[in-house]
Order: C-alpha cells, then structure tokens, then sequence
C-alpha cells in the first residue's frame, strides 16, 4: 500500500557504520565493503572496498541522487616497490537511480 511505498528500505547492515546520510542517500561501510543507497526505495549499489590499509575510501560529495568518491590504493611494497609500481588514486561519481559510474 501507499504506507510501504515511503517506508525506507535504506538501512546501516549490523555491525557496518553509515558514512554519509542526507534525505535520499545512505553511504554505509559494513566490513570493508563500502556501499551507497537511494532513499526511500533501498536500491544498494557496491562502491569500492576499503580495507583501511592499502585501499582506501573518501566520500567526497554526496548530491540528491548522485555519491562522487575517491579511491586511493598503495602497493602492498610501499616504499620497498621496483621503478614502475605506484599507487593510484581515482574520483568516481555514480548515479544511483541508474547505476552508471562516471571517473572524473
């Protein structure tokens, strides 16, 4: 019924931490997978995982239906890697009522 249609299906997993809340998204951490919501329909889109080592997340920007995201990830060698072997860091935005990922 009308009630179930505005009931918010956008909800923090047990044991995960909301990030980002605003009106109509949700970005949550549960484990290392991080994930974002659009309220109040409870489609859940995969972000990243971010194991606080050598990948990490930051949430930059959270719009009505859109999370803009940054990626950082550092080689298990660190300072110890051969020429060549660099960590990267990329900017993504997604649109949560489609699911497209644009890199900035």
């Amino acid at each position: 019924g009308p009630a179930q249609a505005s009931k918010d299906r956008c909800r923090v997993a047990k044991g995960g931490t909301a990030l980002k809340r605003t009106s109509t998204v949700l970005v949550a951490q549960n484990g290392d997978r991080v994930s974002a919501c659009l309220r109040p329909n409870g489609r859940r889109w995969y972000l990243a995982d971010d194991n606080g080592l050598y990948n990490t997340v930051t949430i930059d920007a959270v719009g009505r239906s859109t999370v803009t995201w940054t990626e950082s990830y550092v080689p298990e060698c660190k300072a110890d890697c051969p020429p060549g072997v660099n960590g990267s860091t990329t900017q993504h935005t997604i649109d949560l009522r489609t699911g497209t990922v644009t890199d900035a």
